[in-house]
């Protein structure tokens, strides 16, 4: 890598003052922005943090130039399974539901093909002004919430301090659409035309929903149905980017639970379940735990939790109310609630879907359940 390539450390632990705000942060004023990294933590209650994640403390992540000009706005939600549906791998997350346990994720930001990208980035200098904006509003409570007062960020970038000799353009990724899917009929959403399109983004969530049930098919539509690129089940899809991009996803919990007590682990149906307690047989007492999980329900996982004491000729089994510390380890071969329909078949953006010589460019959702939160966004070319 040239000299003239470097990491800039823009934020470092930062903490914020106020528990629901937006953190604007000034980027740098030239050179090529390649990417960046945010990593946003927060501090459980002080009883736990049962039911919540990061998700639930950071709102959105926007890049926006000359005040108005929306360069990529995503909710950490969607970032999330983006990079599983490309990457096949999730994003570095700790899911810590413990008494005073820091909870954080980490969220890469791309204005190129990927981390560093010599001929696709965002040209610094071509704005007067480019603010990164995270919006956060962590719920502060004790039990199933956050401690006040500690949302945290850090920011790196990856810049070149002058611009390379070849410029293809900027990669701009943002949420065109969101609506809650209903029961049933086709949700149509028209695309803008005119850029050339790397990818289109379908996120479908609803904790305790199997992939495929609220949202079945996806077809994406030219020029008022002359030609359909794209027509296939969700399910489908999901496996096609789960084999494009070799997934391996894994999601690691630290809960604090009882029986009976549920867990969204945000992998729907997960392939693999392995759950370790950390607890200590008690040799004194005749005391040991048994940890099972006796449903699945998309990605909510209930739990089987019973306490056994062993005597002679004596053996008893009930139900443990009182929560326990465990590991728990879900893993799947494919992304689950998203998909992703990719243009990029080959790097060269010559070969990728442009829309300029279109004149209709259409999503159909056909819904199959209601409730979930739907949305669409689109990854585009942008010259600036």
């Amino acid at each position: 890598m040239s000299l003239n390539i470097h990491t800039r450390t823009l934020l470092d632990g930062e903490v914020q003052s106020s528990d629901d705000a937006t953190r604007v942060l000034k980027l740098p004023e030239g050179g090529a922005l390649h990417s960046l990294m945010v990593r946003a933590r927060v501090t459980n209650g002080a009883t736990e943090g049962r039911l919540v994640t990061i998700l639930d403390a950071l709102d959105r992540i926007e890049v926006i130039g000359n005040g108005s000009q929306v360069l990529y706005s995503l909710i950490p939600e969607v970032i999330e399974k983006r990079f599983e549906a490309r990457h096949g791998s999730g994003i570095p997350f700790v899911q810590n539901h413990r008494a005073d346990a820091v909870q954080e994720a980490t969220f890469e930001i791309n204005f190129g093909r990927q981390f560093y990208d010599g001929e696709m980035y965002l040209p610094l200098n071509r704005f007067s002004d480019a603010e990164l904006r995270l919006q956060f509003s962590p719920v502060i409570a004790a039990s199933e919430g956050f401690a006040t007062g500690t949302m945290t960020f850090d920011v790196l970038a990856l810049v070149s301090t002058q611009l390379p000799a070849v410029y293809l353009g900027t990669l701009v990724t943002r949420n065109i659409k969101n609506f809650t899917s209903a029961a049933s009929g086709e949700e149509q959403t028209d695309l803008h035309l005119g850029n050339v399109y790397r990818d289109v983004f379908i996120y479908a969530y609803e904790a305790a929903i199997a992939d495929g049930v609220d949202v079945t098919d996806v077809e994406l539509r030219v020029n008022d149905g002359e030609t359909s690129i794209i027509r296939n089940n969700w399910n489908e899809l999901l496996l096609m980017n789960g084999l494009k991009y070799g997934a391996n996803i894994q999601h690691e919990i630290l809960d604090f639970v009882a029986n009976n007590d549920v867990v969204d682990t945000r992998l729907s149906e997960p392939e693999g379940i392995a759950i370790a307690n950390q607890s200590t047989a008690v040799i004194a007492t005749d005391l040991a735990q048994f940890i099972n999980v006796d449903g699945v329900a998309g990605d909510r996982l209930t739990y089987d939790i019973n306490q056994g004491k062993f005597t002679a000729a004596s053996e008893d089994l009930t139900a443990q109310t009182t929560k326990q510390p465990v590991r728990t380890v879900v893993s799947k071969n494919k992304p689950s609630n998203g998909v992703l329909l990719p243009f990029d078949w080959s790097p060269d953006p010559n070969t990728w879907l442009d829309s300029a010589s279109l004149s209709r460019l259409q999503v159909l959702l056909t819904q199959g359940g209601a409730g979930p939160d739907v949305r669409i966004s689109t990854s585009e070319i942008r010259r600036f």
